[in-house]
């Protein structure tokens, strides 16, 4: 069976009426479920600090976390309660299923800083030099 719900995002990058309304909406289905139903939550879970396989805490045992079908934008979705956060996957269209130009997991933001101290004597041309990430 293809999964074909998709990580889309979680209430921290969403707005409150959103999550509001996809919250109100929703119904409680099993673990087992949200597995067949929507890729990569065992990645997702292993980011965040569950045992996928062998001795430890595994998301399906872990009592704190819901499990829920609602609608997210108008779009079906599954969501997992986890830390107070619902982190939402959404249906993919089916001319979609193929493509993989989004991320699975949610990607932390790009921070940019400066290589070295930066100050408005340094610009050059008018613009500031160039900015890298740090490691």
């Amino acid at each position: 069976m293809t999964k074909r719900y998709r990580f889309e995002t979680d209430c921290v990058h969403s707005t409150a009426e959103w999550i509001d309304e996809m919250t109100e909406r929703a119904v409680d289905v099993t673990y087992r479920t949200v597995l067949r139903h929507c890729e990569g939550l065992l990645e997702w879970a292993q980011s965040v600090g569950y045992v996928v396989r062998g001795d430890g805490l595994k998301l399906k045992d872990d009592w704190h976390v819901g499990f829920h079908k609602s609608v997210y934008r108008g779009k079906p979705c599954y969501y997992v309660q986890w830390s107070g956060i619902e982190h939402i996957w959404t249906l993919v269209a089916r001319a979609d299923d193929g493509r993989r130009d989004r991320p699975l997991l949610p990607v932390e933001p790009t921070v940019l800083v400066p290589a070295a101290r930066v100050d408005c004597l340094d610009l050059v041309d008018g613009r500031w030099p160039a900015l890298t990430r740090s490691r």
